[in-house]
Order: structure tokens, then sequence, then C-alpha cells
């Protein structure tokens, strides 16, 4: 039972603000004038932490609905690293804290034409999902084996196109482009254990920025992205290790 616990703490958004720090007292006796004198100070504890990481599944998958009767269902896979901080106590709330990692998202058929192939808008392999290292992560564990946690990302994607209708020109790649979204998944600890957490996420909005002006995948886009409001939803698999 332990270890079916454990395997729900990591999830993409992990962790509880950490507490104060804790002190304690030091002392070391030293002469002074040839007279022994005790001296004491206060140092920083330093805390206690559990690393954690979890790979990402094959089967986890995104969805985003453009509204236009086809939704587009991306492939995700990777690895994250994080912590529990403190020891961990069976029977009460339990918090973790994830703090890097990236995920790889699978090349997709986004927008098509008139043009047999390829499609005009696809996207690249350079795409990816990265933790927002400027937010804290958060995930609840409860005592009944449910998972709350939220998770804010980055998406960084780059996109293979051509214009639209030019049948005879080839895909060639774009400059990069950043759209920040929050995340609430949510779970529940079953038979799969460590070895196959699933998570998800109701239905919610993605404005989706997108650049077709070709360049350096490394660059940021050169041009001006387009912005495509979206309605997303995420299913995770996760197996969690208790180590870097």
């Amino acid at each position: 039972m332990r270890r079916a616990l454990l395997a729900a703490l990591l999830v993409p958004a992990l962790m509880a603000a950490p507490a104060s720090a804790k002190t304690k007292k030091v002392c070391k006796t030293v002469r002074v004038h040839g007279h022994k004198k005790k001296r004491c100070h206060r140092v920083k504890v330093k805390p206690v932490r559990l690393p954690i990481s979890a790979n990402v599944l094959d089967g986890s998958t995104a969805t985003l609905d453009f509204g236009d009767g086809t939704p587009r269902t991306v492939g995700l896979a990777g690895k994250l690293n994080g912590y529990v901080a403190g020891k961990i106590h069976l029977g009460t709330k339990i918090a973790a804290r994830l703090t890097s990692g990236t995920l790889s998202v699978t090349p997709t058929d986004f927008f098509s034409d008139g043009c047999a192939s390829p499609v005009w808008a696809r996207s690249d392999p350079a795409t990816a999902i990265r933790l927002d290292p400027s937010k804290v992560n958060t995930a609840t564990l409860n005592p009944d084996g449910s998972v709350l946690s939220t998770a804010s990302v980055i998406i960084r994607a780059v996109l293979d196109t051509r214009p639209q209708n030019a049948c005879d020109q080839p895909l060639v790649a774009t400059g990069y482009t950043d759209s920040p979204v929050t995340v609430s998944l949510h779970g529940q600890v079953g038979q799969g254990g460590l070895t196959s957490l699933q998570l998800g996420s109701d239905p919610y909005p993605l404005t989706l920025n997108a650049c077709f002006t070709p360049g350096d995948p490394g660059a940021l886009c050169a041009g001006t992205p387009v912005a495509y409001p979206t309605t997303a939803t995420v299913s995770l698999r996760v197996q969690l290790n208790l180590s870097p």
C-alpha cells in the first residue's frame, strides 16, 4: 500500500511550499586569554528531501480541439524530476515538488489544404513542453488515494510548413513560439501503483501560438505569430521512481 501511495506523488506539477528553514545550535570551546570558553551559534539544518523522478509513458497524449470538427491528438513522452520535502507520513496529505522536466511531442499533422500531400502545417520534432521555471507546481495526495495537482508549463512549438495550396513546395521549419498554460490534473492511485499512474484533465482553454515564418527552430519566430484558441485535454501515464 505504501508503494501505491508513493506512486501518486509525482505528477506534472508536484509540490507544497517549503517550510521555514530550521536551525540548530552548534557550540565549540575556544581559548580566550588562556581561559576556555564555550561559544555557540545557530546554523541552518539541511532539509530532508526524498528525490523522485517519473517517466511519462507511451500512451500519454494531449488533444487539441480547434472547433473545426477534427481534434488533433499528439503523443507525449519524457522525464520529470523533483522531490518530496521531509518524511512521508501515511494517512495524511502528502505534498511534493517537481523541479524540472521536458516532454517531447510526436510530430503531428495540423492543417491541410487542397493539396494531396503533404499537409501545409505539421508540428516539428523540435516541439516540446517544459515545466515553467518561474512557477511553483503543486500536487496533493489525499488519504483516500486521490491526486489533485496543478502544472504550469510552456509549450515551445515549431512548425514544418509551406504556403497554402503551394503543392509543389516542400515543408520548411519555422522559428519557435511559446504558449504558457496551467493545467489541472486529477487521478486515483489504483492497481498500477508505481508502474502506471493514470492522470487526466478536464477540458480547458488553451491559446496556441504558431509561427509560419521559415527560420531556425532554435530561434524565436521572426514573423508575427498567429494565436489559435483551442480547447485541450491531457491524459498521462506516469511511472514513478524514488531516485533522480
